[in-house]
């Protein structure tokens, strides 16, 4: 049991983390930091979001690809939130909807993003909810396809 001795303790964390960092691929790190670079090479995001975009692309790059779906959906979830809120749009939960399925829709509604990001958006949503609440599981071309399409969404609404 974790915290029962510090000795055991110490050895149970160098342990993680060398079970984690052997099993990193030193030439698919090397790949995956390509591909999340050129994805990455045309973005320009508001500053606070650019450490939560730091940490999606170290997931990536690690290997962590539901994590990148998962913090790419919740990103998602903040952005979108925080964009309505600050148009003065009211947020409210339809029956019969989720939270983010509602703001997504609110801002398609309201024209803030195009169709086919608001597809996007609710592909990202759904995936994410696949893997947190069915555990389905995500390739790496499903993760730098999520963090593509939620650059797209983001950069659809603060395009002004």
């Amino acid at each position: 049991m974790w915290g029962s001795d510090s000795f055991d303790e110490e050895d149970r964390y160098w342990d993680a983390l060398e079970e984690l960092l052997g099993s990193i691929d030193p030439i698919e790190f090397k790949h995956r930091y390509r591909d999340i670079t050129k994805a990455l090479v045309s973005i320009v995001l508001p500053e606070k979001f650019e450490r939560l975009f730091h940490e999606i692309t170290l997931c990536y790059q690690l290997g962590l690809f539901n994590a990148v779906v998962v913090f790419c959906r919740s990103t998602l979830e903040v952005v979108i939130e925080e964009y309505l809120m600050k148009k003065s749009i009211e947020i409210r939960k339809r029956e019969k909807e989720g939270h983010l399925e509602s703001l997504i829709n609110r801002c398609n509604e309201k024209q803030f993003i195009l169709e086919s990001s608001k597809d996007k958006a609710h592909r990202i949503r759904s995936l994410g909810n696949d893997i947190l609440h069915e555990g389905s599981t995500c390739t790496h071309q499903d993760a730098l396809s999520v963090i593509r399409d939620t650059i797209t969404i983001i950069e659809d609404l603060y395009k002004e």
